[in-house]
Parts: structure tokens; sequence; C-alpha cells
């Protein structure tokens, strides 16, 4: 159980639960969820609610329970320089789960490598990157089970797409020698190859 307290002001209490241990044999689920910035949110708002549903059609009202997070992969807002639209496009309408499930979020081109976006989502230990490095916090990666999970950062692929890779090799490297990682699933907001963005491909 958690309460959040800001100049004086303090939210309801919550609950989540911590992520189950390495070792741990039980299912795996999350909500992926990509791309919901819009100055209007009301389609956000829908695709949020349907999820919420949905679960609680599947796993009842603690779904919390059954759902170990939510990723999204990138865009959570029109404009990354602008603090209200992290509370209106993301806080907001996410609102309904986030307080009950961890989240874990990749930059989008919207974000725009904004210190914003890195002070509202803070990943600490999750960072593959020490404090000390430029890439702290733009790519994460952490373990559920038997199953890997890593964030890459597709926008700054000019200027350190080849340090991503290098670092990419040596973990998945590192995950092939582990038998106890069965599954790896790589989040990014880009995709590799498009019909629509040729920049991409």
């Amino acid at each position: 159980y958690y309460r959040v307290s800001s100049g004086g002001i303090s939210s309801k209490v919550y609950s989540f639960n911590t992520l189950p241990q390495i070792t741990s044999t039980s299912k795996i689920r999350y909500l992926i969820l990509g791309d919901t910035h819009s100055s209007d949110t009301t389609m956000a708002g829908k695709v949020i609610r349907a999820a919420k549903a949905k679960m609680i059609e599947k796993f009842g009202w603690n779904f919390s329970d059954s759902v170990q997070g939510i990723i999204h992969t990138g865009d959570i807002v029109v404009s990354g320089s602008s603090p209200e639209q992290y509370t209106n496009q993301f806080f907001k309408v996410l609102s309904s789960l986030t307080p009950y499930i961890p989240t874990m979020v990749v930059a989008g081109n919207h974000e725009a490598e904004n210190a914003y976006f890195y002070s509202y989502l803070k990943l600490d230990e999750l960072s593959a990157f020490p404090p000390s490095s430029s890439l702290n916090e733009k790519i994460w990666n952490f373990r559920v089970g038997n199953s890997l999970f890593i964030g890459l950062n597709t926008n700054i692929y000019n200027q350190y797409g080849s340090l991503q890779a290098e670092w990419l090799n040596e973990r998945l490297n590192m995950a092939e020698s582990d038998s106890g990682i069965d599954f790896i699933f790589l989040f990014f907001h880009h995709p590799p190859f498009s019909e629509l963005w040729k920049y991409v491909n």
C-alpha cells in the first residue's frame, strides 16, 4: 500500500503487487500500449476503459493480481516540452490503471528527449546505464520470471545507435547463456520496417 504526497496534498491510498521473483513459474501478463498522445484524449480514454473492462472480464476486479504491468511504446504526449500534457494526456488518461499496475515507457519522438520525460518517468535501477552515462534512463531492462524485457530508444539512433546495438548484443549474449531466460521482449517506438515512414527502414 502507498500514498503519494507533494506540497501538502496527498493522494488516496493505493496498492500494487511487486513483480514475481526470478524463480517464479507463474504466468506473466502485460498490457501493451502505444501512441496514446492526443490533444483530444477521447479515443485514448476509450482504449484504456476497454482494456480495463477486458481485464475485469478475464480476471475480476482484482485484475492487478493477474496483470504484472503496462508497457507503453512511446508518444505519451503531443509535445514533450509541455509539463501539463504529461498530466492531461498521460497520467490522467491512465489513472484508472497505473495506481495499481507498474508502468514502463520507452520514449517516442513526441517526447523529443525532453528533460520532463525523464523527470516524470524515473527508471532508477532499471536503467541499463549508470547515472554518470549520457544514456542513463534512456535504455532499460528488467527480468520477470523466465522473461527478459528490454526498452531501447530509437529517437537517438543517429547519436547512440552503435552504442545501443553494442549493449543489446552483449545483453542478448548474456541472456542466451542464462538457462533461466526463455523469452526476450524488445520494445522501442519506431518500427524497424515501415511502408509509411521510409526513414526507419
